[in-house]
């Protein structure tokens, strides 16, 4: 009971620190235009080349379709604070539908819920919990949309051994779930494929505890590539962009990740990636043609499409599409078990047998 209080007397606080910020704000919004659907970004713009615009599309088809207004908007910082006061601007300008991106918006959310019963939110890689992660509810309002990074992972991983390579990489950005569900789908689809061609494979894994192409991540990557690296994993937004950087050094490749990044360069082979465009447009039909399903999570994997490689793009070379369908019939008929484990520590439950990985802490290195 004290614990509920205690939430209840946050929510208040928060609310008032909303509503006055709205009134110390209200000059520098005069210039934004109302809009029925509003998009949230995390950390950057719908330019990013990678998730927010993935995101972004999906309102953007929703909206140009059927003749509906929409707008996104950039939190001034990454704070809890300022992430619940860029949803309240959205709603002062007239966002019946707010869609969130990312697991950012998990506590902003699950106070917005109460704060705005009369708005529904699509919240991406995220459900609604408190600071302390001592509470988790989802209202009516709020839908929100998980996805099986790990299947989409371990086909990442299956077919970068089918291309020939024994000595793979894994940069990851932040140790969240689900970037580490992508890593340990990696890893579960290097080893499947390790274990049918009877060989035994290397794996050099790690977090880079950021999103950003640091030169730091850049030297990672070239070292690795320089001590017989052939293939790394970029799973991290546009850190990729370093890895690329260094792989144009060699003749050694890239996998992307979220989406289809084969564009940035020739060295990407594939993507890993979730459907999030689908996903969205989806969502957001679903508030205006009455089938919304609030209060409960949604997740998204190969059997229901929302998942998987962009065949159509890839640069690999043993690995077919017929291959790839194969494979992927597999996992959607539960034929392959794919662990969804999250512990960024300890990878034991994989019980990997022909797949040796070197865990190296890359959060530590120096810039």
């Amino acid at each position: 009971m004290q614990k509920r209080k205690s939430i209840l007397v946050l929510n208040i606080i928060l609310l008032m620190m909303v509503l006055m910020t709205g009134c110390t704000a209200q000059k520098k919004e005069s210039t934004i235009k109302d809009a029925e659907i509003a998009l949230i970004t995390s950390f950057s713009t719908v330019e990013d080349h990678s998730y927010n615009q993935s995101l972004w599309e999906g309102v953007k088809e929703y909206g140009d379709e059927h003749g509906i207004t929409y707008q996104y908007y950039v939190p001034k910082n990454a704070t809890s604070e300022s992430y619940l006061e860029a949803i309240g601007i959205a709603i002062r300008h007239g966002a019946k539908i707010v869609v969130c991106s990312g697991f950012i918006y998990e506590e902003p959310v699950y106070l917005a819920q109460d704060i705005y019963p009369e708005q529904k939110f699509i919240l991406i890689d995220g459900e609604p919990h408190t600071a302390d992660y001592s509470v988790y509810e989802t209202k009516e309002n709020v839908l929100p949309i998980m996805f099986k990074e790990e299947e989409s992972g371990f086909l990442a991983g299956y077919c970068a051994v089918k291309e020939g390579n024994t000595n793979l990489g894994f940069i990851g950005g932040m140790s969240i779930p689900p970037v580490v569900r992508y890593g340990y789908g990696y890893l579960q689809g290097i080893d499947y494929a390790a274990r049918e061609a009877g060989i035994e494979v290397n794996v050099r894994y790690g977090y880079a505890e950021t999103y950003e192409p640091t030169k730091t991540v850049e030297s990672i990557a070239a070292k690795w590539y320089q001590e017989g690296t052939q293939t790394i994993f970029a799973c991290g937004g546009n850190l990729i962009t370093a890895v690329i950087k260094s792989a144009k050094t060699g003749k050694n490749t890239v996998i992307g990740v979220d989406v289809d990044q084969a564009y940035l360069s020739d060295c990407v082979i594939t993507s890993a990636t979730k459907h999030l465009t689908d996903a969205v447009e989806k969502a957001i039909a679903s508030c205006y043609d009455g089938t919304f399903q609030g209060g409960k999570t949604k997740i998204l994997g190969a059997e229901n499409d929302g998942v998987g490689l962009p065949m159509t793009n890839s640069r690999l070379n043993n690995f077919k599409q017929s291959d790839y369908d194969m494979l992927y019939t597999e996992i959607v008929e539960g034929n392959i078990e794919i662990s969804n484990e999250t512990d960024p520590i300890d990878a034991s439950s994989l019980e990997l047998t022909n797949t040796k990985v070197e865990y190296i802490s890359l959060g530590d290195l120096d810039e």
